[in-house]
């Protein structure tokens, strides 16, 4: 059914977070769960700006890889 491509899907994108570096997924946790922005995430971790895209943008990559999506 809908409901359990959904699960999985979900499943398998937690997965493909987990497989992240520690920064790349703690950024896009930033910006996914908590709905930071790049300048609030910078802030917050005292890291500069364009490393926090930086890690966001490599970070998405990797988990579309893994999902197979390109």
């Amino acid at each position: 059914t809908e409901r359990v491509e959904v699960e999985d899907e979900a499943a398998r994108a937690t997965a493909a977070l987990n497989e992240l570096r520690d920064e790349e997924r703690r950024v896009i946790q930033m910006a996914v769960y908590s709905g930071l922005t790049h300048e609030e995430i910078a802030a917050a971790t005292g890291l500069p700006v364009g490393t926090v895209k930086t890690h966001i943008r490599r970070g998405l990559i990797r988990v579309r890889e893994r999902l197979g999506h390109t």
